[in-house]
């Protein structure tokens, strides 16, 4: 091997190890930041959250009078909104 394939070889390696990397951050990064997130998160609001989905997108019964309120509909089956973050519970 020459030095200027060597040298050449060796510059490439770390211009493609460098553009690899970035992508792998973004992805740890993103995981981190998720954990992170549910971590903090009461799980009274999460809970809370499920039920809203539940009601707001699942549940379209026309026979229900609070059918066309989804507002109604959440207060009445999952209750009021519990604090969002685990530090505000206490």
């Amino acid at each position: 091997m020459s030095n200027k394939f060597r040298s050449g070889f060796m510059t490439a390696l770390g211009v493609m190890a460098a553009v690899a990397a970035v992508p792998a951050t973004i992805w740890v990064g993103y995981l981190l930041w998720g954990k992170g997130m549910d971590l903090l998160r009461s799980p009274a609001y999460d809970q809370w959250f499920k039920c809203w989905q539940e009601t707001v997108f699942d549940k379209n019964d026309p026979s229900d009078p609070l059918h066309l309120d989804p507002g109604a509909r959440v207060d009445r089956d999952c209750g009021e909104s519990p604090p969002r973050w685990r530090w505000q519970t206490r």
